[in-house]
């Protein structure tokens, strides 16, 4: 079945992916990471993995993230 997205799933998407790509552009992630993520939220919309879609959604995961590549970048 496939996931239904509300309009603010669609809006934090869009945030999620502006913020992904620009943090790429900046310098701050590298390509591979900010490639991951999006692969990660493609990944569980093909899986009808909901909730998986909805974390990434989170405005919290995606400083999360950001933070884990601060941590392990060389």
């Amino acid at each position: 079945m496939p996931i239904e997205l509300s309009q603010r799933d669609h809006q934090q998407l869009d945030k999620l992916l502006d913020s992904v790509l620009t943090a790429h552009s900046n310098g701050e992630v590298p390509l591979a990471s900010a490639r991951t993520v999006i692969a990660q939220i493609i990944a569980a919309a093909a899986a009808d993995d909901g909730d998986e879609l909805r974390d990434w959604l989170e405005p919290d995961r995606l400083a999360r993230w950001q933070e884990e590549i601060r941590r392990y970048r060389p």
